[in-house]
């Protein structure tokens, strides 16, 4: 029976990591303890500087959602005259609502969910750093990296917008597939995938391409255990799709997972994109959109409305679109200046620069890595497949981005998921035989 179970992976899945020195004690529980004290403090700070006081005035829609959950026991809305069942995927509406009937207040909930959130991401950043053999310095200062560049922190400590969530998980789900060697962590990369296609409708490219990546990212024995992440995936679209069609005879899948997908890709692709974009704020468009709008009997009237819309400017004005997928590109790439740059004051803009700086070197540094380990002969399996694995995060998760738009937070998965394959570089050279080579 065990050996039905055996991963066969290049990675030596039998190896046993050593245990830990006194240094890398020390060394861990330094950084756990500034990590703590930050933690403790920025909780503090965005409790009250969150800008509302129940979770039901929570912006862009998750709100009314979560007081519909609580207050009326149903999941719709209602939104410019017909209800809206699928504009917002489900995850983080039902977790806030069940983290909001807990607690009661922001404050608890901000330290509840930050403790869940928080100790996966740090529980997956231990496994990871223990199985690659990371120095005990590296893994301290790795750990600061993922919690404590001020922009990152805050888009993940707090509770607005799904990136609160998603630069936990994602990060997770990297640290997991690059180190995984046991049933259990196959089992947890399976439900983390399946969370995430139900956290953010955008997260859809992702959570597939990532899935059919890890069918051959470790050789598993049992079938089961091979495919156990892509039928996570599969059945949880099947589950949301399925949910959808039966209230709205619409099944939403893929890039048609939410009906606000439409609305989106439009306010990326219109006539007064490059005048807004990205020291603008796209939601002003939204008056002037909704004004000339019909009215719609429901929510996918709304969505093949807009994507219409989208579709129409792309076609008469090629020219013009393909300049604002590279003034996009450009922005998610090297982007400094956006709107929650420019919103904020100047103690907060030296800060969102200084993060950016760092998010942008850590980010070339990990593709500059990824693509290195791939096109060099003597590269350690686990080398090769965290590159990979990287670099597929990095396209997948901003794809339906450049299709559309991104500001800062959206990328902030990806700037937190570099972390991981920047630290690889400090295990030991890998030379073709060493011990390096077999991923330990």
């Amino acid at each position: 029976m065990r050996a039905r179970w055996r991963q066969t992976s290049p990675d030596d899945p039998q190896a046993v990591a050593l245990p830990m020195s006194r240094p890398a004690i020390l060394w861990t529980g330094a950084a756990l303890l500034c990590l703590g004290i930050a933690g403790a403090v920025s909780v503090f700070l965005l409790a009250y500087r969150i800008g509302y006081d129940t979770i039901f005035d929570m912006p862009a829609g998750f709100g009314p959602r979560i007081a519909a959950i609580l207050q009326e026991g149903h999941y719709y809305v209602e939104s410019d005259g017909y209800r809206d069942y699928t504009g917002r995927p489900p995850f983080l509406p039902h977790l806030y609502a069940l983290l909001w009937s807990w607690t009661g207040s922001i404050p608890a909930m901000l330290v509840a969910k930050n403790l869940i959130l928080g100790g996966l991401l740090a529980a997956c950043f231990a496994l990871f750093c223990r199985r690659a053999m990371v120095p005990a310095g590296a893994a301290a200062a790795g750990l600061l990296l993922l919690f404590a560049i001020p922009f990152n922190a805050f888009t993940m400590l707090t509770l607005s917008y799904e990136e609160a969530l998603l630069g936990f998980l994602i990060p997770s789900i990297l640290a997991l597939a690059i180190a995984e060697r046991t049933p259990w962590d196959r089992l947890l990369l399976a439900g983390l995938l399946a969370v995430t296609y139900l956290t953010k409708s955008s997260a859809f490219l992702f959570c597939g391409t990532f899935a059919v990546a890890l069918l051959f990212s470790a050789r598993w024995s049992s079938p089961l255990l091979r495919t156990l992440p892509l039928l996570a995936v599969l059945a949880t679209a099947v589950a949301w799709g399925g949910y959808s069609a039966a209230r709205t005879g619409a099944f939403a899948v893929g890039s048609t997972s939410s009906s606000t997908n439409g609305w989106n890709l439009w306010k990326g692709n219109n006539p007064r994109f490059a005048e807004i974009y990205p020291g603008r704020h796209l939601d002003e468009l939204a008056a002037e959109a909704r004004t000339a709008a019909p009215q719609f009997g429901s929510e996918w009237e709304a969505h093949r409305y807009y994507t219409g819309l989208a579709l129409d400017f792309v076609t008469e004005h090629p020219g013009q679109a393909l300049r604002n997928t590279g003034r996009k590109l450009s922005n998610m790439l090297f982007g400094i200046r956006d709107f929650e740059f420019n919103r904020n004051r100047t103690s907060k803009v030296v800060l969102h620069t200084g993060s950016m700086l760092v998010n942008r070197a850590l980010l070339f540094a990990a593709l500059g890595l990824s693509l290195t380990w791939l096109l060099r002969r003597e590269t350690s399996p686990m080398r090769r497949r965290a590159g990979g694995l990287f670099l597929l995060l990095a396209l997948s998760y901003s794809a339906p981005f450049l299709v559309g738009f991104a500001y800062s937070r959206h990328l902030v998965p990806v700037f937190v998921s570099a972390v991981l394959v920047v630290l690889l570089a400090a295990r030991p050279l890998d030379h073709g035989g060493s011990r390096a080579s077999n991923g330990r």
